[in-house]
């Protein structure tokens, strides 16, 4: 180019850029002197346009605190930027240069990292950015790349934003440029990019599966599975084994066929290297699709010939663990359990028993337990087979080598793969024993829940143990009863009898050594920040350890009232959890019934004012939606059970007693379900109903369902007559005592006179053996036979022509009680 033609082009773009300044688009600008600048660096105009610019920007104050801070490296000025780009809109025009200011810092990349990912996500920046990744793709790219893991994961939380970019196919396009540029970061085998590069890759399957996954193909998938090699990091296997089953998700045919491929053509080389990465990604797989990787390790000869290779191969240690995770994971598959049980059981006690490698003997003990009694159908049977569930008893000498695994354990992992181990093992009724009379391993296993991190499995399989240690054996309706004797009819064996440590004796043992070991705190501590999952384990123990009502007033001092109401609420919006593994296989209430259940067991015994003080910040009332929910029957049981029903009426009824706000409450809440159960068929059930209602008929509301005058509240009425004449004596003493509080008030006499047998029944109550019964009957009849009405005086006439006078004198010649003497004188003086 001659020096004209230069001139004449430096002359355009400052003339632009000159525009662009005027026009207040500093981006625009910058770009066209940058080009100026390439063409001639001394350019007086262009010095002196690149000055004005600087002018300008100057006056931002965003851009002032990146210069300022990229010069002194301050902390304060550090949090100033957050706080801006936190809270206030970015400039569009200085973006560009704030970006070029912070990638030119010599502070350390970890220190600007943080500070470029928020400007990425800025309201204001995205737009800059968006612009940036639909012009150049790539250098864009390699520029955040380089800045570090908050910039990269900014970039994929933009390109994921649909709302910020233009209509059209610009946003799919960037997906699919920054999905390609990742999969090369992984195909690369950089080790210190992988990480940050499998997050983003399995971000963008899970959330746009649509735009990348038809870019995953046979070779980038290989090197996707080859990251879940064991000898990476668990973080890196984790978003891996994410990103393989969304590719499987979006793709199966081609995804499963790849998996396939992967795994045989490695394992057929028979070298170290190649048998390890297959066996990893055999294991991540086996959960995802058990179907196709269960498919993979029962092929003819697999398994006969992996033992030989194994066994040659013994100083391949990673190799060897990375085959006992396969196992451990192939357990999920019920005829892979049978195949390993067959095969493979002599090399996994000589792992264990040799004990050269820790975790490695950890998994061969998790794999033994795992498969221990599995067994192939037995030949020739024909037709339908109905399956036996009772486990096979675990060798002594297994357990106590996985015992001391947990107890001595030097790696954290394989004392978290010898806790899941026990967590098994903990299923069976002699290890059950075994474990709750060794108060080592339960003072050593509350240390383990109490140290172990949030989300670690350690603290899942620890609380696993508990509630296998705690679990009593549900009780069996007659029809259940029947069922188990068919099955064991059609299996041709006797009805499985239950084992001395089932027996519930024995169980209440096991939950006192494991209460006096320090559980609850731990279990309150862990409360605190508990999934939903974990909520579930933590509710199903403290069940377990309410059964006994010595037990309850432990509880309740050391906080799990708090932390099962927190449950409850938890439980409920999840409201998809299943049950915990630990429960028992007939039962099937929800985690959340579980949570109001061991609630409403510790409510009844002890002084609600005690739990809820007033000066505590969470109320009674709080108590009361977990126990309402068990008065309706359980929607997920297959039989209904009415004992928590029947115990959250007595929780009620004993809160009820505390507050008359509580019993407005329970009135308002649950009146509906609560006047069902009066007509429940179940008396125990029926007693606890009318129990509660003699609570809340001390309040207006509870009251007025009876006094209103109405049809309903003269129907409830009769409904309370006929419960004070029933066999039950609690029943009928529970009625009049409702019927004492209520008949001195109006509305309600009049219902009792308008029944055939209504003051005859309280004559009843008059006569009864019970002192306390006697004054309720006394107490009704006085209340209606003082009124000065006209319903007074129609109750006075009915006792009197009943024989009242007569009855009354002779009962009160029996009685010393002065309480039943001054009522019987005062109802005496208005009969005659």
């Amino acid at each position: 180019m001659d020096a004209s033609a230069v001139r004449e082009q430096i002359n355009r773009l400052t003339n632009e850029a000159d525009k662009h300044l005027r026009a207040d688009e500093l981006v625009l600008a910058a770009q066209c002197l940058r080009e100026a600048g390439s063409i001639d660096p001394g350019d007086p105009r262009v010095k002196d346009l690149w000055a004005s610019l600087q002018e300008r920007e100057r006056e931002d104050p965003l851009l002032r605190l990146c210069q300022t801070y990229v010069a002194t490296d301050s902390l304060d000025v550090r949090k100033q930027i957050f706080d801006f780009l936190n809270h206030q809109t970015v400039q569009p025009q200085v973006v560009g240069r704030c970006f070029d200011v912070l990638l030119e810092s010599r502070q350390p990349v970890s220190a600007t990292d943080a500070l470029i990912g928020s400007l990425i996500k800025a309201p204001g920046a995205q737009k800059y950015f968006a612009n940036e990744f639909r012009e150049r793709p790539t250098a864009s790219f390699n520029l955040i790349w380089r800045c570090g893991e908050d910039a990269i994961d900014a970039t994929t939380t933009l390109i994921l934003d649909s709302k910020i970019w233009d209509p059209g196919n610009d946003c799919r396009s960037a997906r699919r440029n920054v999905f390609q540029l990742l999969l090369a970061k992984i195909m690369g085998g950089d080790s210190d990019d992988l990480e940050r590069a499998m997050k983003n890759i399995a971000r963008l399957l899970a959330r746009a599966p649509t735009d990348v996954a038809e870019l995953v193909d046979s070779e980038s998938f290989d090197s996707i599975l080859s990251c879940l090699d064991i000898r990476l990091s668990p973080e890196i296997r984790g978003q891996t084994t994410l990103a393989v089953a969304k590719t499987l998700e979006a793709m199966p045919e081609h995804g499963q066929a790849w998996l396939a491929k992967y795994v045989t053509v490695r394992v057929a080389k028979r070298r170290a290297d190649d048998l390890l990465v297959a066996f990893s990604a055999a294991a991540a797989v086996f959960p995802v699709v058990p179907s196709v990787a269960s498919m993979l390790f029962l092929s003819p000869g697999f398994l006969e010939s992996l033992i030989p290779m194994l066994k040659k191969n013994k100083s391949a240690s990673k190799m060897q663990l990375a085959a006992l995770e396969m196992f451990s994971a192939a357990c999920i598959d019920k005829q892979c359990r049978v195949a390993i049980h067959q095969h493979c059981t002599d090399w996994l006690r000589e792992v264990v028993e040799q004990g050269t490698e820790e975790t490695a003997s950890s998994v061969a003990a998790l794999v033994l337990v795992k498969t221990e009694g599995a067994k192939a159908p037995a030949q020739g049977a024909k037709g339908p087979q109905i399956e036996v569930t009772a486990p096979a008893e675990e060798p002594d000498d297994l357990v106590k080598l996985i015992k001391n695994m947990v107890l001595n354990a030097g790696e954290s992992y394989s004392q978290q793969i010898a806790v899941e181990a026990i967590a098994y093992a903990s299923l069976q009724s002699k290890t059950k024993e075994d474990l709750g009379n060794d108060e080592v391993f339960l003072a050593k296993l509350v240390e383990l829940l109490s140290a172990a991190p949030t989300g670690n499995p350690t603290l899942f399989g620890g609380l696993t143990i508990v509630a296998n240690l705690t679990a009593y054996r549900p009780a069996q309706s007659a029809e259940q009863k029947r069922i188990s004797e068919l099955k064991a009819y059609a299996n041709t064996s006797k009805p499985e009898e239950a084992h001395p440590a089932e027996q519930t004796e024995q169980v209440t043992a096991r939950c006192k050594k494991i209460l006096n070991a320090g559980i609850v705190p731990v279990l309150v501590a862990r409360g605190s920040k508990a999934s939903p999952g974990l909520f579930s384990l933590i509710s199903q123990v403290l069940l377990s350890l309410a059964f006994d009502q010595k037990h309850r007033g432990t509880l309740a001092q050391q906080g799990a009232v708090k932390t099962l109401i927190q449950a409850y609420n938890s439980l409920e919006i999840s409201g998809t959890i299943p049950p915990p593994a630990a429960q028992p296989a007939d039962t099937t209430s929800t985690p959340a019934r579980i949570a109001a259940h061991a609630l409403a067991r510790i409510l009844i015994s002890v002084n609600p004012s005690h739990v809820f003080p007033s000066s505590a910040a969470l109320p009674m009332t709080s108590a009361i939606r977990p126990l309402i929910s068990l008065l309706t029957d359980d929607q997920a049981a297959e039989q209904r059970d009415l004992l928590p029903t029947f115990e959250s009426l007595m929780a009620l009824t004993n809160l009820a007693s505390a507050d008359q706000e509580v019993s407005e409450t329970i009135v308002r809440l649950s009146w509906p379900s609560v006047e069902t159960l009066l007509l429940s068929s179940n008396p125990m059930v029926q007693c606890a109903a009318v129990e509660l209602v003699c609570n809340l008929t001390t309040c207006p509301s509870g009251i007025a369902l009876f006094a209103d005058g109405s049809k309903s509240a003269k129907n409830r009425m009769h409904i309370l007559l006929a419960l004070a004449d029933v066999e039950k004596l609690e029943t009928r003493r529970a009625a009049g005592g409702a019927l004492a509080m209520l008949t001195d008030w109006e509305g309600t006499v009049d219902a009792i006179l308008d029944k055939q047998r209504g003051t005859e029944i309280l004559l009843c109550l008059c006569a009864e053996q019970a002192d306390d019964l006697k004054h309720r009957g006394f107490a009704c009849v006085k209340n209606i036979v003082c009124r000065d009405d006209s319903i007074g005086k129609q109750a006075r006439e009915r006792v009197r022509r009943e024989g009242g006078v007569d009855r009354l004198k002779r009962i009160m010649t029996q009685t010393r009680n002065p309480a039943v003497l001054e009522l019987g004188v005062e109802a005496l003086k208005r009969l005659q």
